[in-house]
């Protein structure tokens, strides 16, 4: 159904570290520092030249080192750095704002939870 979550099997092959949709278009920031967007391009906002429908992700040409995105209506924002946090890395960034050691190896379930309740707390706001 439109609307519902999906797979996107086209990045199958990479690994986000940054996602963000408008209503729109949706851009994804890669690993390796790459960037792909995908949607409706009225303002260019895809970085792909005359192409207005991207049904799939399309790699970003010419953009290299992003570190995070945020896509809005009329325009696509890159943070662009000279190198990446590892993901355990910005985990135990995350965990150690919230008062969690960071430099303690943690159970999964604990991490889990912690994350979960995180959420909820942010939620409740």
């Amino acid at each position: 159904a439109i609307g519902a979550p999906q797979i996107v099997s086209a990045l199958s092959s990479e690994f986000a570290v940054a996602i963000s949709a408008s209503d729109d278009h949706t851009a994804v920031v890669t690993e390796t520092g790459d960037l792909f967007t995908y949607g409706v391009s009225e303002k260019e906002v895809l970085g792909h030249e005359g192409i207005r429908w991207q049904l799939s992700p399309k790699k970003v040409t010419g953009v290299q080192r992003v570190v995070s995105v945020a896509a809005a209506r009329e325009h696509t924002v890159l943070l662009v750095g000279t190198s990446f946090p590892k993901p355990s890395e910005q985990l135990r960034c995350l965990l150690s704002t919230h008062r969690v050691p960071s430099d303690e190896l943690m159970p999964k379930k604990f991490l889990q939870r912690s994350l979960q309740q995180l959420c909820a707390q942010q939620i409740a706001q």
